[in-house]
């Protein structure tokens, strides 16, 4: 259903479990479509997608960036297309624009993404901390909020470009099955998403479905470069009004994990104290910092060539 065009058809590949899955499917339909990875050309987004590629001969589009090439200008880009509340969402909205920008670029109009198979199947670690109760609780929370995170965050930058994205994992039938699911099948011998890479092992190769799970912006190699500019995105979301809706906050999860992933006293800590502190703030910078510097001050101190 989710591949119902004539049209060439993208895929979002980032060489993990779901994306890879997407662009399986999408090959056994349209022979000739395209995947597209953006990421650090040393990342290991970029390693594991071009090894996929190669392997099922798909053609491979590679955005290459190095983190000094995303710069405040992107930011602020990034924040005014996605209209994103929470400061990691709007990281992975800096690491998304290129992709569909590209798309654009290279006539794409249809493209599958993997999202939705980490909140379906057990593919963070909250789940699997707590009892089944709170865990389904955890899990009906993810999925209710999709609209506003993650689906928001493809939906604008896709759409803000002319690319219809399609999420095969979020359609209904897969959330209703996903949903009678017990999470012993969702997490099991410490490897999450189990059943997913159970069901697809005769067609999956080894090498992505044992991948552990890795956000998108980590395996990119992009995130410390985007989170380099996060003390800003609440003044450049101001900017634009969108304020007036609701402010940037605290990103959940994080607020999740400092309750000990007790989800009501989460919700009451995140409307007692919606946005980091300046002390927040300054720890995140430093250290965000310290990453950027980190490649000129190997350069400098590294071993010279005589």
């Amino acid at each position: 259903m989710r591949l119902d065009t004539d049209l060439t058809v993208g895929v979002v590949l980032s060489g993990g479990l779901d994306s890879s899955l997407a662009l399986l499917h999408a090959r056994e339909m349209h022979p000739d479509c395209v995947a597209v990875t953006v990421g650090v050309p040393e990342s290991p987004d970029v390693a594991y997608a071009k090894r996929l590629a190669a392997d099922l001969g798909v053609p491979h589009e590679v955005i290459a960036l190095h983190p000094r090439d995303i710069r405040l200008a992107d930011v602020r880009e990034a924040i005014r297309i996605s209209e994103l509340t929470e400061y990691g969402d709007i990281i992975n909205a800096v690491v998304s624009v290129p992709i569909f920008r590209r798309l654009r670029e290279m006539g794409i109009q249809v493209v599958l993404t993997g999202d939705g198979c980490d909140e379906l199947f057990g593919g963070y670690p909250m789940y699997h901390e707590v009892g089944p109760e709170r865990s389904r609780r955890l899990f009906l929370h993810k999925i209710r909020n999709l609209c506003r995170t993650e689906l928001q965050r493809v939906d604008r930058a896709s759409m803000g470009h002319g690319v219809e994205a399609r999420v095969p994992f979020l359609d209904l039938s897969v959330v209703e099955l996903a949903m009678r699911l017990p999470i012993d099948l969702k997490m099991r011998d410490g490897q999450e998403k189990w059943i997913v890479r159970r069901a697809f092992a005769d067609i999956l190769p080894d090498y992505i479905r044992r991948r552990p799970k890795n956000p998108m912006s980590y395996s990119s190699g992009l995130h410390e470069r985007a989170r380099l500019y996060k003390p800003l995105f609440a003044r450049l979301h101001r900017s634009f009004g969108y304020d007036l809706l609701e402010p940037v906050r605290r990103d959940f999860d994080s607020v999740l994990m400092r309750c000990g992933n007790d989800l009501d006293r989460a919700i009451a800590d995140g409307l007692a104290r919606p946005d980091y502190t300046v002390l927040e703030h300054t720890r995140d910078l430093v250290g965000a910092a310290k990453w950027n510097a980190a490649p000129m001050v190997r350069r400098l101190v590294g071993p010279r060539t005589r």
